[in-house]
């Protein structure tokens, strides 16, 4: 398929050459497993998928749970508007419709439309309605899927792992998240994971869970940055209470993050020139001072200037120095981060 042609699927436009989906004219970000699925579904041109060709296409190398597929469906579903385009056969699997009809007709359009509608996407500031997960990892299966339904049935969304080594392979929804981690795990424990997390700088609020306790167990977990420490058997709604407390410290980190991401990449945009002009902004100096310092003209770093302001979305000196204070770089913005 030419990368300028659109599966239409009710009012959503297929791309599997550029791996997007627009609807209404606009891009909707999915997960790279989300999409391999959606893509196995079209090829199969509305024929019925078993959840086990589904789950294979996304997790190649691993074993996951039904659950985990599901919910890549609900995020397809949600893409393309509506559970109508993918329906569940019962004890088969799922299929790609529209109606009774599988997807309609190829649409072309032209490389421009393509490009100036993928460009949104890549603007981690634009407001975006997200899920939340909670992220069960405990090797007790009875356990691990008790507390999947306790999440479920107060409206929460779950993936589950029955170790460490699955969790680190499956790549997790870009979405505010929380950890229910246990930590007696075989292999990898769960204190080894949040080491493994934090030297990545992989930051979601971790509620760990144990049958025993200690307390420097405890203090380790906590220094590291845990959320909780809890000892089993706990009582489901003080969990819920303190995963609902998680997931919004989760959500205002990740907007935080988006924000973050944006100005970065608009900091890349800048030239080696318009980076060191633009630090000599933040720092107070004025035009005269900076072509001096420089060895260059006045009028050439009013044009530097007028570049930098344009590049970073702001529109004056004052502006730009908050936008830099506001996410605590300072003279290290050339470096992404999570906090």
């Amino acid at each position: 398929m030419d990368e300028t042609t659109m599966i239409r699927i009710g009012d959503a436009a297929v791309c599997t050459v550029r791996r997007i989906v627009c609807r209404n004219g606009e891009p909707i970000p999915l997960s790279s497993r989300a999409f391999d699925i959606l893509e196995t579904l079209l090829r199969a041109g509305g024929s019925t998928v078993s959840k086990e060709t589904l789950i294979a296409s996304a997790w190649p190398k691993t074993v996951v749970e039904d659950n985990n597929l599901q919910v890549h469906i609900c995020m397809i579903r949600k893409v393309l508007g509506g559970k109508t385009f993918i329906q569940t056969v019962h004890r088969q699997g799922y299929r790609i419709c529209i109606g009774d009809r599988p997807t309609a007709p190829l649409e072309a359009m032209s490389k421009s439309t393509v490009a100036s509608r993928l460009a949104p996407m890549h603007d981690e500031t634009t407001p975006t309605v997200e899920a939340q997960y909670v992220l069960i990892i405990d090797d007790d299966d009875r356990f691990r899927a008790s507390i999947g339904r306790l999440v479920a049935s107060v409206g929460l969304s779950h993936l589950s792992f029955s170790s460490a080594a699955e969790f680190l392979d499956t790549q997790i929804p870009d979405a505010p998240a929380c950890l229910l981690l246990d930590v007696s795990l075989p292999g990898v424990n769960g204190l080894a994971l949040q080491e493994i997390l934090n030297q990545r700088g992989e930051w979601w609020p971790i509620i760990f869970m144990t049958g025993y306790g200690t307390i420097p167990m405890t203090v380790q977990a906590m220094k590291a940055g845990a959320t909780e420490f809890l000892t089993k058997p706990f009582r489901p709604d003080a969990l819920i209470e303190i995963v609902r407390a998680s997931l919004g410290l989760a959500t205002q980190q990740h907007r935080r993050q988006r924000v973050l991401n944006s100005i970065h990449k608009r900091y890349a945009s800048l030239t080696a020139r318009e980076q060191e002009v633009m630090k000599l902004l933040v720092d107070g100096q004025s035009n005269k001072l900076i072509a001096t310092g420089l060895g260059t003209t006045e009028v050439t770093i009013k044009v530097h200037k007028r570049r930098v302001l344009e590049k970073m979305s702001v529109k004056s000196t004052v502006e730009l120095a908050q936008v830099v204070a506001s996410i605590g770089a300072g003279r290290n913005i050339e470096t992404p981060g999570r906090a």
